[in-house]
């Protein structure tokens, strides 16, 4: 997993959602900037952040880190 993965799953998903940065940071006390970075630039977030944008988002955070949907074997 590349943070490159992490960020194009985040922003796709948010954007699925129809959710901007400002939302998704309101609904997880982030600031918009820092998911900003995390889906451009590659930044890696803490896992304590990952765990809200992923119930936020309504993923299993293995999606986020892997783009696993169930179990270890899901691609």
């Amino acid at each position: 997993m590349t943070t490159d993965d992490l960020g194009a799953r985040l922003r796709a998903t948010r954007e699925q959602r129809q959710l901007t940065r400002e939302a998704l940071g309101a609904m997880t006390e982030t600031s918009p900037l820092t998911i900003l970075r995390a889906e451009l630039h590659g930044s890696s977030p803490t896992i304590g952040t990952l765990q809200a944008w992923a119930a936020a988002l309504d993923v299993p955070i293995g999606f986020l880190l892997t783009g696993a949907t169930v179990g270890p074997d899901a691609a």
